[in-house]
């Protein structure tokens, strides 16, 4: 019997510390990114006062720049194709950056 109370025990002994181990882990990881979620949170918040700033000067300008800003974001990561019918045969225009 005194062997397995001493066969649980150090078993006890070997975990606990490990435990330790990670829950400290965890917890500097919740915190790590507990800290990026606020700081972008922020930064988001202090762009939107920007914008809106700037939107109060000026609404036509800023509405402007703000859907081209939004057209370029889109059409950035997308491919564009024309097709010019007019030339007899179909050709294609491949417009992605000389390929």
């Amino acid at each position: 019997m005194q062997a397995y109370i001493n066969q649980s025990e150090s078993y006890r002994n070997e975990r606990i510390p490990e435990a330790q181990a990670d829950s400290v882990e965890m917890v500097n990881e919740a915190m790590g990114y507990s800290a990026l979620r606020v700081n972008n949170a922020m930064g988001e918040a202090e762009r939107f006062i920007a914008v809106a700033a700037e939107y109060n000067k000026s609404p036509e300008v800023t509405a402007v720049r703000l859907h081209l800003e939004t057209l370029s974001t889109i059409l950035g990561s997308s491919g564009v194709t024309v097709v010019d019918e007019s030339a007899g045969a179909l050709t294609h225009y491949n417009l992605q950056g000389g390929e």
